[in-house]
Formats: structure tokens, sequence, C-alpha cells
């Protein structure tokens, strides 16, 4: 039985034991696996504050850093187990949840190296899932298979590069998200290098969630000529999406959302980033735009619309905003969803 909701916020307990089983926190024979400490204070802040549920590791070659057995050789196999995690069952239980949320998450602790042997298919992150690379030299840890995650998640220091799957449509990104609550990737990049995929060459897409925030923070979109992050046509008025573009740097892509229509209320921010172009699309939404970000001279994809010719626009357009009004994510949680499940810690 694991006890890991007996650890402080600030611990990370796992075991050395292998095999996807985690392991009792009061044997002091166990790995107490921890996130880099890095200088940027912001990527610090974003990370997930609430302690795991279960704690994992993966390893390329299925040894960490100290030595032990990882529990995982693969994403996608690592993947398979939060489905069954004891951690999370016994949280449910104790707690009478019947609905995965933030206080479910668990956590996977990565060894540098390249992953490429994930199989086929489009496997993803699950919801509540955070995963963290143990090395934080830029570049130290790849996953060469693009993702579709099913959920909110947290993404830290890995690379992610899309290539080709025997000519396959899918994966179609090297991240096809999909939104809900508070997604954050940081400390990474994102490349498609699958010529046939069904979204060659753009480096992300996302499907939309109503009252969902997607960050991206210190990331590199090294492909695509625009980022495919939309609503929906039968969202109503009313809140939508927000997305924040923090210290991205693509300078052959415009930052873009779709709302797909014209009436909710969406946001894109865009600050410290280097983009070729910004562009939204969607008479409720509000595009903003810090001074310190660098926008090159693209053509496509640039701009603020209505989805319909003709519709009125009701939200705005601010190519000065304020960095300090960016809605940052705190401890992994957007403030909606921090209201909406009562968390405060």
């Amino acid at each position: 039985m694991t006890r890991h909701l007996l650890l402080p916020t600030t611990a990370r307990k796992r075991g050395s034991n292998g095999g996807g089983d985690p392991v009792d926190p009061t044997d002091p024979g166990e790995t107490v696996w921890t996130p880099p400490t890095v200088a940027d204070q912001r990527v610090m802040s974003l990370r997930p504050s609430l302690p795991p549920t279960d704690t994992y590791t993966i390893s390329a070659t299925g040894l960490m850093p100290d030595g032990s057995a990882a529990d995982f050789t693969t994403f996608t196999a690592a993947y398979q187990i939060v489905g069954t995690a004891p951690g999370r069952a016994l949280h449910m239980a104790i707690t009478g949840r019947t609905v995965i949320d933030p206080t479910c998450r668990i956590d996977f602790y990565v060894a540098p190296g390249t992953y490429d042997q994930e199989g086929s298919g489009t496997p993803g992150p699950p919801t509540y899932t955070a995963y963290y690379a143990l090395d934080p030299t830029p570049h130290s840890t790849v996953l060469r298979w693009g993702q579709e995650n099913g959920g909110p998640f947290y993404w830290e220091g890995i690379d992610i590069v899309n290539v080709d799957n025997n000519g396959a449509f899918d994966p179609k990104y090297p991240l096809h998200g999909h939104a809900g609550g508070t997604t954050i990737l940081t400390r990474c990049t994102l490349d498609n290098q699958a010529p046939q995929a069904g979204g060659y060459p753009i480096a992300i897409g996302m499907d939309g969630g109503i009252n969902a925030t997607f960050v991206m923070h210190d990331v590199t979109l090294a492909s695509g000529e625009w980022t495919n992050i939309h609503g929906w046509p039968n969202w109503p008025a009313g809140p939508g999406q927000t997305t924040i573009f923090s210290n991205v740097r693509s300078p052959q892509a415009s930052a873009y959302y779709y709302a797909m229509q014209d009436v909710s209320q969406d946001h894109l921010w865009v600050t410290g980033s280097t983009f070729g172009g910004v562009g939204m699309r969607g008479a409720a939404t509000s595009l903003h735009v810090t001074p310190d970000t660098t926008i090159g001279n693209l053509t496509s994809y640039t701009g603020h619309a209505p989805n319909t010719t003709g519709a009125t626009m009701t939200g705005v357009t601010d190519m000065a905003a304020n960095p300090a009004d960016v809605p940052y994510p705190t401890g992994g949680l957007s403030a909606w969803e921090r209201q909406h499940y009562g968390i405060t810690a």
C-alpha cells in the first residue's frame, strides 16, 4: 500500500525496486527524487505544489542516475500505470472522490536520454500527471514520438519530436493537446519532423476547453508557420480559453488562436516572446501582447479579426499589455481551477 499521502508537499518519494511499484516512503533505502532547481523563478512558481499521490521513474536504459532500477523504460508504458496507481485509488477512496482532480496528481521523474521506442499510435500524458527531466541541461532529455494528451498535465525539460510513423496521419504534431483545467509546458523544444503527419510542420495543436488555461513558458517551437490552437463552433457566450505564450521562441511562426465563433471570450497573451506574427480570430476574443515581445513581418495569420465577416468586435486588442497582468498559474493551477476545486495550497 502506498503512503504517499503522508508526504509533505516538498517531498517527491519513489522506489528503486522497478516494475512500476510505488514503495513505502518510510523505507530509508528509497531514493527521494525532486525536480532540479533552476534559476528561472517563473518555472519554480509554475510547478505543481500539491503533493502527488504516486511517483514513478522513467529511464531509457532502465537505470536512474543513482543506479537504481527505473519503473519504466518508455513513456508509453508509464502512461499505462495511471489507471491502476494505488496511491490515486486510495486517495479517491479516502476522500470520496469519483472524478479525478488536481489532488490526484501522479508524478514521473525522467532520466536524461533519448526515448525513441514508443511503439505506435498516439500515446500521451493522462489527466493530472506531471513529468520532470532530472537533468536541467537543455536537450538532454528527448522524446521522439508525437503525443496526444487526455487532459491537464505538467511537462518540464523534455523535448518532443514528432517523427514519421511509417507515413501515418497520427500523431499530427509533437503535441496534439486536449485542453481542460491547466496544462503547462516549460523548458523544452517542440519539433515536427514527420512530413506525412496530418499536422506537419506545425509544432503545437490544441483542441480548446472552456475555462481552460494553456501555458508555454521558455519553449522553442522549431517548426511550423503558426500555432494551431482553437476553440469550438458550439461554445456559448461567456468564458473561453486562456492561452499564454511566455518566452516562446518561434520567429518563423505566428502565435495564433482561432475561436471558431464570435461569442466566446478567449484570451491570448504573448509576453517576452519572439514570433513572426501574432494573430487571433473571433469577435469576442482578446489579444494581449506585451512590449517585450518581438514580432516579425509575417502577413499570414497576423492580426485580430472576427470569425464572421462584419461581426462587431467586442474583445480587445492590446499591443502594449502590462507583463504584470499576465494571469500565470501558480502551483500548477490557474485561478479558475483553484476556485473550482476549492484549492488554496
